[in-house]
């Protein structure tokens, strides 16, 4: 049957090879660079903090659930007089973010642990921030502040009925009260530690956090002068602020696992079973050495979402050589069926093993082919016939029949014919060898009677989301 000239089929196929969707790279990063992501900390940071979050397995923050500005010290042992101190600010998704440090702070020169009156000893576990002072002018702090001068003395007399608390008169309380003005430059900015706010009798008084003069304290903690100053601009008593202070590892907040979802490998085409290779890593600061389960999501063509659940634990050396506190054994790997043409996004999300934030690792994205083809010919033949002709294929099903149904909108409304591929069109094949030969269609259909016809042709897709792609359209006067 003369159809149409060579030239115009040659139009048709590449009008179609422009329509058919390429899919995404078919190669497999065998060996994936693997860069430290960002966590809460900045990245030169973070393998220290891995090793460390090892030693404080999900512990919540030390400080009330209300503290949104938390200062942490620590040393290595009970008896040490220097250690490190780290401020902490939270947002208002709770996500703890490091503003200072850490830094070196001494402490007392008896180290950290109970502390009581003339022990010399800094009082170990979490208290308030209560108020500042300094013999300084306020350099800008929120908090409570006063400018001293030689009237004012913090009580340390037990005997006393304002013990443990700040008075300003022109003699001392007695038994080792502190002048706040006359002690010198270490007190130019302080910031009380809420210790002992009960005012027991001889369980310990005036605890700041001031200046350093580079040597153990009779009790407090004190940091270089810049960071004092630093940290009293910071300091909000709306953030209700609080300090922590303790023996070994220093609290960190817990951090949201670290992965990524790699390149894959899309698959299947040629059986019909269009599939994607998905493949990456992930694992968790907070227990680092602990396999944790990855969530797949592939939101289909038809919105449907489908969801894989994976446990990540194949060997990955790669992540190992960058994270040795975690080990290698955090990679995941599978194959995940895609159903439906169109396009499909792929994403992955790590679980927090305490039940935290489950980060996005990545999104692919993987279009699947549907039915392709051509209505090459649309032609009276008769006052009462007209005739149709073109090709169609699916590269899901390859070599197979494909149905197409015809709509003819005329005068008296719209009618609709199917018709079945199996005509021989070796042009079609010389262009998509995956088609085959017999990919044409061809029919004489009636028409009510004269007038002007459109001729509309659709490829019939019979796998899910069923979208049936409209492969042409022509207008015929009969």
């Amino acid at each position: 049957m003369d159809i149409v000239a060579r030239s115009r089929r040659r139009s048709a196929l590449s009008a179609a090879a422009d329509r058919i969707v390429v899919l995404a790279s078919a190669v497999v990063v065998a060996a994936v660079s693997i860069a430290a992501p960002v966590w809460e900390l900045p990245p030169a940071a973070a393998e220290g903090a891995v090793a460390s979050a090892a030693q404080h397995r999900f512990e919540p923050s030390p400080a009330p659930a209300g503290t949104g500005q938390l200062v942490t010290v620590n040393t290595g042992s009970g008896t040490a007089t220097s250690g490190s101190l780290s401020a902490w600010d939270r947002s208002a998704t709770g996500t703890w973010t490091r503003v200072f440090g850490p830094v070196t702070a001494w402490v007392g020169r008896a180290g950290i642990g109970a502390a009581s009156e003339g022990s010399g000893r800094t009082p170990a576990g979490s208290y308030p921030l209560t108020e500042s002072f300094g013999r300084l002018a306020n350099p800008g702090t929120a908090m409570p502040y006063f400018q001293t001068d030689s009237l004012d003395w913090w009580d340390s007399n037990p005997a006393s009925p304002t013990y443990n608390t700040h008075v300003r008169r022109a003699t001392s309380p007695g038994a080792g009260s502190e002048n706040l003005y006359g002690i010198g430059a270490v007190y130019d900015y302080a910031v009380n530690i809420g210790y002992n706010l009960a005012r027991v009798p001889g369980a310990g008084s005036a605890f700041f956090l001031h200046i350093t003069e580079g040597a153990p304290t009779a009790g407090c903690v004190s940091i270089s002068r810049n960071t004092m100053a630093g940290i009293l601009r910071w300091l909000n008593p709306s953030r209700n602020p609080y300090i922590d202070i303790r023996v070994g590892a220093a609290w960190s907040p817990t951090m949201p696992p670290v992965g990524a979802l790699d390149p894959g490998q899309p698959g299947g085409l040629t059986s019909g079973a269009p599939s994607y290779g998905y493949q990456g890593w992930a694992f968790d600061p907070d227990d680092p050495t602990r396999q944790i389960d990855v969530h797949l999501y592939d939101t289909r063509p038809d919105g449907v979402l489908q969801t894989v659940v994976v446990r990540a634990s194949r060997s990955r050396p790669d992540v190992g050589a960058v994270y040795p506190a975690a080990g290698p054994a955090h990679g995941f790997a599978g194959t995940l069926a895609l159903t439906g043409s169109g396009r499909h996004t792929i994403c992955a999300y790590a679980i927090d093993t305490g039940g935290g934030t489950n980060p996005l690792l990545g999104c692919r994205t993987v279009d699947i082919p549907g039915p392709v083809g051509a209505l090459d010919v649309a032609a009276r033949v008769s006052a009462g016939q007209l005739r149709v002709a073109g090709w169609a294929a699916d590269p899901l099903t390859p070599g197979a029949s494909e149905t197409v149904h015809i709509y003819l909108s005329g005068p008296t409304g719209t009618v609709g014919y199917p018709l079945v591929t199996g005509q021989s069109r070796p042009d079609v094949r010389s262009v998509f060898p995956w088609a085959g030969g017999n990919t044409g269609f061809a029919g004489v259909l009636p028409v009510a009677g004269p007038g002007s016809y459109r001729v509309c042709a659709y490829a019939i897709n019979v796998r899910p989301p069923q979208t049936n792609p409209l492969i042409g359209c022509r207008t015929v006067a009969v």
